[in-house]
């Protein structure tokens, strides 16, 4: 890989059988063969030096990384596997689902889904997942997109650190904090002002997906960075 840059791939395909607000499942058997096949590719691109696997702290996305993290053992490349809260999906709240069906909670979460994206194109970014919906079910509101989008800013200064460091980056996320990552890396190298961090549409993206981003100068990147979470922690 190029000097500065670094690798986002989201996690395999994980257990849609359960769902809740926290949502941390596992992999299946779809997911297990889609990460083998990615950690393939990446053990292909990869050169040989220090190489950090960051993830979030779900462990479909830490089964993901210790798969990579064994193809890239099986090249004799020193690898180093870090769980990262700065890379896990936005928390959605904590959730009464008894007596609904699969089918209703999944629906539910939808809409809770949409109606977060709608006030986050219209900048309110301060809006908690949930807000807006029935709270016989939603017992306690999930984080606003501030709060998520600092978080994730973290993330994203601790991938530069690594850069820093010269090491290789590969950092195994989800798909919200994927979209997030890439506004930060436009914001860092001067593409998008501030403002326009957070005015991006969450579209589909498929498992286990990499992702290469480059940064054009690390310290003018932390800089901005840390401006950023200046300006979202008010």
């Amino acid at each position: 890989m190029e000097k500065n840059s670094f690798i986002i791939l989201r996690h395999g395909y994980d257990d849609h059988s359960y769902i809740d607000g926290k949502n941390d499942t596992p992999l299946i058997s779809r997911g297990i063969k889609e990460s083998t096949a990615a950690a393939a590719k990446l053990a292909s691109l990869v050169a040989v030096r220090d190489t950090i696997i960051r993830y979030s702290t779900k462990q479909r996305a830490h089964q993901t990384a210790e798969m990579i993290k064994h193809a890239l053992e099986e090249k004799s490349i020193n690898c180093k596997c870090i769980e990262d809260f700065g890379l896990t999906e936005l928390f959605q709240g904590v959730f009464n689902f008894n007596g609904l069906t699969h089918e209703e909670r999944g629906q539910f979460l939808h809409n809770c889904w949409v109606d977060f994206e709608k006030c986050r194109a219209e900048g309110n970014i301060y809006h908690r997942f949930g807000q807006n919906q029935d709270r016989s079910v939603i017992l306690e509101l999930g984080e606003n997109h501030a709060e998520w989008s600092v978080r994730i800013a973290q993330g994203f200064l601790h991938i530069i650190n690594d850069l820093e460091n010269n090491k290789q980056s590969i950092n195994v996320t989800h798909r919200g904090a994927t979209f997030e990552i890439d506004r930060l890396v436009q914001l860092a190298n001067g593409q998008i002002p501030m403002r326009e961090v957070e005015q991006y549409e969450a579209v589909w993206m498929p498992y286990c997906q990499d992702y290469s981003f480059h940064i054009d100068n690390l310290d003018k990147a932390k800089s901005l960075v840390y401006k950023y979470i200046d300006s979202r922690s008010k």
